[in-house]
Protein backbone atom coordinates (compact mmCIF):
# COMPACT_ATOMS: atom_id res chain seq x y z
CA UNK A 1 0.00 0.00 0.00
CA UNK A 2 1.51 2.92 -1.23
CA UNK A 3 -0.44 5.91 0.25
CA UNK A 4 -2.09 5.98 3.80
CA UNK A 5 -5.62 7.45 4.64
CA UNK A 6 -5.74 10.77 6.16
CA UNK A 7 -8.42 13.66 6.81
CA UNK A 8 -6.47 16.24 4.47
CA UNK A 9 -9.14 17.04 1.81
CA UNK A 10 -11.78 16.71 4.82
CA UNK A 11 -9.91 19.34 6.77
CA UNK A 12 -10.04 21.35 3.17
CA UNK A 13 -13.20 21.01 2.80
CA UNK A 14 -14.29 21.61 5.98
CA UNK A 15 -12.15 25.42 6.36
CA UNK A 16 -11.46 24.39 9.77
CA UNK A 17 -15.18 23.55 10.61
CA UNK A 18 -14.65 20.52 13.32
CA UNK A 19 -18.48 19.95 13.55
CA UNK A 20 -18.64 19.63 9.87
CA UNK A 21 -15.48 17.32 9.66
CA UNK A 22 -17.04 15.06 12.84
CA UNK A 23 -20.01 14.84 10.78
CA UNK A 24 -18.31 13.69 7.47
CA UNK A 25 -16.03 11.30 9.29
CA UNK A 26 -19.01 9.56 11.37
CA UNK A 27 -21.00 9.13 7.73
CA UNK A 28 -17.66 8.05 6.44
CA UNK A 29 -17.02 5.47 9.45
CA UNK A 30 -20.96 4.21 9.26
CA UNK A 31 -21.04 4.00 5.59
CA UNK A 32 -17.96 2.33 4.51
CA UNK A 33 -18.19 -0.98 6.40
CA UNK A 34 -21.48 -1.42 5.39
CA UNK A 35 -20.96 -0.86 1.63
CA UNK A 36 -17.92 -2.80 1.78
CA UNK A 37 -20.22 -5.64 3.00
CA UNK A 38 -22.51 -4.82 -0.28
CA UNK A 39 -19.57 -5.13 -2.30
CA UNK A 40 -18.21 -8.18 -0.93
CA UNK A 41 -21.36 -10.28 -1.05
CA UNK A 42 -22.15 -9.19 -4.73
CA UNK A 43 -18.85 -10.41 -5.86
CA UNK A 44 -19.50 -13.25 -3.58
CA UNK A 45 -22.97 -13.81 -5.60
CA UNK A 46 -20.88 -13.23 -8.80
CA UNK A 47 -23.22 -10.04 -9.08
CA UNK A 48 -20.52 -8.54 -10.95
CA UNK A 49 -22.40 -4.97 -12.30
CA UNK A 50 -23.81 -4.43 -9.15
CA UNK A 51 -20.65 -5.09 -7.43
CA UNK A 52 -19.20 -2.29 -9.75
CA UNK A 53 -22.03 -0.33 -8.17
CA UNK A 54 -20.85 -0.57 -4.89
CA UNK A 55 -17.51 0.23 -6.21
CA UNK A 56 -18.80 3.39 -7.27
CA UNK A 57 -20.38 4.07 -3.91
CA UNK A 58 -17.08 3.15 -2.15
CA UNK A 59 -14.97 5.18 -4.66
CA UNK A 60 -16.06 8.89 -3.05
CA UNK A 61 -14.85 7.61 0.47
CA UNK A 62 -11.37 6.62 -0.69
CA UNK A 63 -11.78 10.30 -2.27
CA UNK A 64 -12.76 11.81 0.99
CA UNK A 65 -9.73 10.20 2.89
CA UNK A 66 -7.47 11.36 0.59
CA UNK A 67 -6.27 8.38 -1.53
CA UNK A 68 -5.70 10.12 -5.04
CA UNK A 69 -3.87 6.28 -6.40
CA UNK A 70 -6.44 4.37 -5.17
CA UNK A 71 -9.49 6.38 -6.15
CA UNK A 72 -7.77 5.83 -9.58
CA UNK A 73 -7.01 2.33 -9.00
CA UNK A 74 -11.07 2.26 -7.69
CA UNK A 75 -12.09 4.32 -11.11
CA UNK A 76 -10.44 1.26 -13.30
CA UNK A 77 -11.57 -1.70 -11.18
CA UNK A 78 -15.30 -0.54 -11.33
CA UNK A 79 -14.92 -0.33 -15.07
CA UNK A 80 -12.91 -3.38 -15.03
CA UNK A 81 -16.12 -5.62 -12.64
CA UNK A 82 -18.36 -4.43 -15.69
CA UNK A 83 -16.82 -6.54 -18.08
CA UNK A 84 -15.82 -9.57 -15.05
CA UNK A 85 -12.56 -8.44 -15.11
CA UNK A 86 -11.35 -9.36 -11.05
CA UNK A 87 -7.82 -8.68 -11.92
CA UNK A 88 -7.77 -5.54 -10.10
CA UNK A 89 -9.57 -7.47 -7.25
CA UNK A 90 -6.71 -8.50 -4.35
CA UNK A 91 -5.21 -4.27 -5.00
CA UNK A 92 -8.57 -3.12 -4.47
CA UNK A 93 -9.05 -4.77 -1.66
CA UNK A 94 -5.60 -3.98 0.23
CA UNK A 95 -7.23 0.04 -0.20
CA UNK A 96 -10.07 -1.50 1.76
CA UNK A 97 -7.76 -3.11 4.32
CA UNK A 98 -6.20 0.05 4.97
CA UNK A 99 -9.61 2.39 5.17
CA UNK A 100 -10.98 -0.42 7.44
CA UNK A 101 -7.79 -0.36 9.56
CA UNK A 102 -7.98 3.42 9.50
CA UNK A 103 -11.49 4.15 10.84
CA UNK A 104 -11.20 1.79 13.46
CA UNK A 105 -8.67 4.02 14.69
CA UNK A 106 -11.24 7.05 15.04
CA UNK A 107 -12.06 8.15 17.96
Amino acid sequence: MKEQPNFSYINQLSGGDKAFESKLIAIVKREFPEEVKEYQQYLYEKKYEIAADSVHKIKHKISILGLELSYQLAIDYENDLRNEDLSKKNEFDEVLNAITSFIKEIN
